[in-house]
């Protein structure tokens, strides 16, 4: 997302923020869990806590929302997080805890991919947090959107590999670029039990995009670095389809949840 040549951060960010906006569906009437306060690496931010479908969950879902935070400050609204199709329903009906993560950022625009180092150190310390309350949920999953998904690829995961340990994998919608950063080695047994897939919209492109993202080439570069580290990477990129992915989340999330048995 900071490979957009003329156009500049703030204009992309303001794009990507206000893209949820009118083309939303209503809020659902589903409760919603009440965020909670966490520090690190010398800053303070939000997660929320959605319990899985069972007393002993499967694994964690870790959702990384896109610029502005749009799905973590509106949890009700069945444009992501929310509703019958939504990811927490279809992650609680796998087994899965949800955990919705706000960026630590407060500049501007809120987002995840401004100041990768720094987020990603916030992030990791609470991927542990969490992680360590519940030991015995297997699998670690991480999903972002647009850029959510390019911090996770380009930030977080070559900076610590250590986050594929337990296995599971990654789901990146809307982007989802390679590093742009030296990263550090993945432990190649464990890279090859950590599925990760891309969905991008095939009309996801700088000419369909008001801020000169072009999510489609990003996602296609991502998964291929990442295929040749030896990980396992599937990908769709289905017709017609923008950057808007309201609705599309969560069936995504589970799809890739089922295919990889988990």
């Amino acid at each position: 997302m900071r490979r957009i040549g003329t156009v500049g951060a703030v204009a992309l960010a303001a794009a990507l923020s206000a893209l949820p906006l009118g083309n939303v569906p209503h809020a659902s009437a589903a409760g919603t869990t009440a965020p909670k306060a966490f520090t690190a690496a010398g800053t303070t931010s939000q997660y929320r806590v959605y319990a899985a479908g069972t007393g002993d969950p499967k694994g964690i879902l870790f959702y990384l929302d896109g610029d502005g935070q749009w799905a973590f400050n509106h949890p009700a609204s069945p444009y992501a997080l929310g509703g019958s199709t939504g990811i927490v329903a279809n992650a609680r009906t796998r087994g899965y805890i949800t955990v919705a993560v706000k960026t630590p950022d407060r500049k501007g625009t809120p987002t995840w991919w401004e100041d990768g180092a720094k987020n990603a150190a916030y992030f990791d310390a609470l991927r542990r947090k969490v992680q360590g309350q519940y030991p015995k949920a297997e699998h670690i999953w991480l999903a972002g959107y647009s850029g959510g998904a390019e911090f996770l690829t380009e930030s977080y995961l070559p900076r610590y590999p250590s986050a594929i340990a337990r296995g599971g994998g990654a789901v990146l919608l809307g982007g989802g670029s390679a590093p742009y950063q030296r990263a550090k080695s993945f432990p190649q047994s464990k890279a090859a039990r950590f599925a990760m897939h891309w969905y991008t919209g095939a009309a996801d492109t700088a000419a369909n995009s008001g801020a000169g993202f072009d999510a489609l080439r990003q996602a296609k570069a991502g998964k291929a670095w990442y295929a040749k580290r030896g990980f396992r990477t599937t990908s769709q990129y289905p017709a017609g389809v923008g950057h808007d992915l309201s609705g599309r989340f969560g069936r995504v999330i589970g799809a890739a949840l089922d295919r990889n048995g988990r």
